[in-house]
Order: C-alpha cells, then structure tokens, then sequence
C-alpha cells in the first residue's frame, strides 16, 4: 500500500488480496478479487472456495440457483462470515461471466448505462499527528477528487479535533472530508464527540460505534447534525433492512463482498431506492462503480488503489469520478507479471 492505513481497530500495511477466476466450459472466465485484511483470511475463503465449486462443477452460470445450491450446502455451518464472503465472490464472478458472454459492460447488462460516478480517495489519512496528515491529505487529491477519508478515533477528542482542523485547514473548502471511527466509540462518547465536531463541516460521521448496534445508532443519527453513514459490515441485504427499520443513520455504504455479492447489492439498493437513502460503496471501486451506475440513490465510490499493482488496466480517475470501463464485464482483469511478483504463495 502506498501509505499504511491506521485505524482504531489495526494499522494495515499491505493488501493481501485473493484473485477469483471463475473459468466455465464455453472458455469465459468471470473474475473479481477480495480484500481479506490479512493473508489468512485470504487462505481461509479460498479453502471455502474449493468445497464449493466441488459442489457446483458442471452447473449453468445462474448466480440464483448457484447461490440457493451452495445455502444449502453450507447451511449446517452457516452462510455468514467466510462462507458468506466466498459465496460472494463466486456471485461477483458469475455476473462478470454472463456480462463479458453477452458482450456488454456489467453496467449495461445489469440494465443501466456507463454512468460517471463521484469518487472519494480514501486510500491514506489514518490515525496519525496533524503534521504529518497535511501533506498526506493534499497528495490523496491527485486525479482531481474533491472528497477525502480521514479516520478518527484519537485516545482523545482534542487528538480527533486536531486531526480535523488539520486537514480541513490545508485542503480547499470545497473539498469533502468523510470521517470514519471504525467501531471505535461508546454511545455517550460519540455523542459527546460528534456534538464538538459539528461546526468541522464534515461530510459524515461513520461507524462511530459497534457497527450492529441500530438503536444506538439511531440515537446518534437522530441527535447529530452531521449525517451518520453505516453499513459495511452489513451480513447481506436483511442486515441492512432492520438498520433500515431502526433509522439507524442518514446514509448507508454496503460492502460488496459482504452484502452478498452483485445479487446481494442489487436488493440492497432496491431497499435503498424504497427508503431514500443515499448509497455509497465500500471498497472494491473497480465493480462497485458499475453498481452504483445502476443504484437509484447513488452516492460515493469508495475509492482506494489497492488492487491496481495486479490489473491489467487499472481504473482511471478523472475529475475526481470513476466511470465503468467500457469494455465487457467489470473491466477486472489481471496483470499476470505482477501477479507472480506480489503472489503470497
């Protein structure tokens, strides 16, 4: 990673990503990748992987009935974590399949167009002195982005106003700043946190606390001035209907992996749409945009550029937007040299 990413949970140096190709008989292979946190995690959900294409081997490309085989199969040890995050892949990969086998952009194929989508850098600015976050926030401005992550989550308030004003004061005042707490807080102290950064003119306030707990949630959402976003811990679209139910925050980000793959982002944007809730993505910019693109409430693309050391094109910013690649699929396709280079095992 270009810069170590500090967080109130771990400081993330490197990306250990796990690379998908799901290869079918009539020779197209849908691909897509997951970010695992740590090479573990990569290991982990590719054994899952292996059993279930054990399970699926010689199936048509049909994300529901593949999806609705591989519940049933795991269903005894559960669908959720890994297993929710391999089954996710799969589905990603299906639909790259089935877009780039008809021969159109995933945007297009999933019924919407090419449609250039605002994107934030969210790829530095973790937990670090204001001094060395100016310089940080102003290079993640390259490509022309007018909106920045900053995460917050300082052992004090006075650490995370400082972090605040810090940025705020080097970049231009048309810029957004996002700030995210990572699960970081209790319900008392991200109140008491979110009240004295009110007049910092942030965008909004994420994850201030444990991220499932919607009623207290809800209260800070309702308390706040500054808009509340959740949602990428979301365990697939029902998660995000009873945050939905409880009013627990203004603006919501799914995680594609965990959400449930494409299939699982698409009913989470219906509720969405239904709700009139602004939608934003988290990670994986490279398919999430294409999603967006067919998102009635779209809002941001989490921006980072983990994976472009392994794409064979890597998705292009400009103006500060990202626009699905015209090409068939998601546009996901690998740079086998630097795939050998940066290979884990």
């Amino acid at each position: 990673m270009r810069w170590p990413l500090g967080t109130s949970a771990e400081t993330i140096r490197a990306a250990p990503l796990l690379l998908v190709d799901l290869e079918t008989e009539e020779g197209v292979t849908g691909r897509t990748y997951l970010f695992c946190y740590m090479p573990m995690g990569a290991a982990v959900v590719a054994r899952v992987l292996g059993e279930a294409l054990a399970a699926i081997k010689g199936e048509r490309v049909d994300p529901a009935e593949l999806s609705a085989k591989l519940r049933r199969h795991f269903r005894l040890i559960a669908v959720s974590g890994v297993v929710g995050l391999a089954l996710a892949a799969l589905d990603v990969a299906c639909w790259d399949a089935m877009a780039i086998a008809a021969g159109k952009p995933l945007a297009e194929f999933l019924g919407g167009k090419r449609t250039a989508i605002p994107a934030y850098n969210s790829g530095g600015l973790g937990l670090m002195p204001p001094e060395e976050l100016v310089d940080q926030a102003e290079a993640l401005l390259d490509g022309g982005f007018r909106a920045v992550k900053l995460r917050l989550g300082h052992e004090t308030l006075a650490g995370d106003l400082a972090a605040v004003r810090a940025v705020r004061k080097r970049l231009p005042d048309e810029i957004a700043i996002m700030a995210d707490y990572n699960q970081a807080l209790t319900v008392e102290e991200a109140l008491k946190r979110g009240h004295s950064l009110e007049g910092e003119g942030l965008a909004w306030i994420e994850e201030p606390i444990e991220h499932d707990d919607y009623p207290g949630c809800a209260r800070i959402a309702r308390e706040l001035a500054t808009p509340i976003q959740i949602g990428e811990n979301f365990g697939g679209p029902n998660a995000m209907a009873t945050s939905l139910g409880a009013k627990a925050a203004d603006y919501m980000m799914p995680d594609l992996m965990r959400i449930g793959g494409v299939t699982g982002w698409l009913r989470a944007a219906s509720l969405a749409a239904a709700a009139e809730v602004p939608l934003s993505s988290h990670l994986l910019p490279e398919v999430s945009a294409s999603l967006l693109a067919v998102t009635a409430t779209a809002h941001w693309v989490e921006y980072v550029d983990w994976a472009s050391a392994i794409l064979a094109e890597p998705f292009r910013v400009v103006d500060g937007k990202v626009t699905p690649p015209d090409v068939p699929g998601s546009g996901v396709r690998w740079n086998e040299e630097a795939i050998a280079r940066y290979r884990m095992e």
